[in-house]
């Protein structure tokens, strides 16, 4: 934080600023331009968590202004919308979007009154929280989720500074959090493809089964029925048992460009149950698998019982 105000920061020099941004825990970089610019909005943030009024009875909590009414925690990407609210980016985000995609109005996740979408990046926040972690001006379950989720995002950049090293199986699971939006990444179909993309040109099976999923679905990739199929035979062929159910599924409902193929789709399904060598289907995905394959062994009895008592 710094005690300035926004006159004495014009009148700062090139070496004050500099000065002053590292006690602010600012970037130093840039000319005087930029340099004021940053410490202005530094203000502005400050300003804006001072700005609602204290309960003389208690004493003000230093976090009650900084947990995103969305998550109930300290943003770790943190951004203030029109409500003048701070948020977890991804969270508003994603907020937006559910909105936009049901038709229904923008308001604030806060006040519930009309807002438009429109987001300020406030990374010197991020700065602050950092401060009073570690001035242990916040206290309680702020703290505990907030250190928990300093720990989680430890391990996503370990993993995928793994995955830019060139291992593959974190190439994949890197993927997988991009797809699902778990463990500190925010769920980006784009990123998600671009990494069984990598998977899959490293070797790994998963991510050749799941870069064929991309394809027939449009998952962050343009749609393409033929590339994904020949994605999920390669993997199919090579032991995935999750890209076998698929082939079979295909195959029994006629999907992804497939006729229906009830001998085919026996097959797959049965390998997919079977042991392959690359165990990646969900215990409700083999369920299916097993149901699936029960229906199709069933009618292809029944076919036969009437083909034999019609001849």
């Amino acid at each position: 934080m710094t005690s300035l105000t926004s006159a004495e920061v014009n009148e700062l020099s090139l070496t004050e600023l500099r000065n002053e941004c590292s006690r602010a825990r600012l970037a130093v970089t840039g000319n005087s331009n930029t340099l004021r610019k940053r410490l202005r909005e530094l203000l502005a943030v400050q300003a804006f968590i001072s700005f609602r009024p204290k309960n003389k009875r208690q004493k003000k909590d230093p976090a009650a202004d900084l947990i995103c009414p969305i998550t109930r925690e300290l943003p770790w990407v943190p951004i203030i919308a029109q409500d003048g609210r701070i948020y977890e980016a991804a969270a508003i985000k994603t907020y937006f979007a559910t909105q936009r995609q049901n038709g229904a109005p923008i308001k604030s996740p806060y006040t519930n009154a009309p807002m438009a979408d429109t987001l300020l990046p406030v990374p010197h926040i991020k700065g602050l929280i950092e401060t009073l972690v570690e001035n242990e001006a916040i206290q309680g379950d702020a703290l505990d989720a907030w250190n928990k989720k300093v720990k989680q995002m430890q391990k996503k950049d370990n993993l995928l500074q793994k995955a830019n090293d060139g291992d593959s199986e974190s190439m994949y699971t890197a993927a997988r959090r991009y797809d699902d939006g778990l463990d500190g990444f925010e769920k980006d179909q784009s990123l998600a493809y671009q990494w069984y993309k990598k998977s899959h040109e490293a070797g790994n099976v998963k991510g050749t089964a799941m870069l064929g999923q991309c394809r027939v679905h449009g998952w962050g990739v343009e749609q393409s029925f033929p590339i994904g199929i020949h994605y999920l035979t390669r993997a199919a062929e090579n032991g995935s048992d999750y890209a076998a159910y698929v082939l079979g599924k295909a195959f029994a409902k006629g999907r992804y460009g497939m006729t229906v193929n009830n001998k085919e789709a026996i097959f797959w399904l049965q390998k997919s149950l079977g042991d392959c060598a690359h165990q990646h289907a969900a215990e409700s995905v083999k369920a299916k698998a097993q149901q699936f394959l029960g229906e199709l062994q069933s009618q292809n009895i029944a076919d036969n019982n009437y083909l034999e008592w019609s001849t």
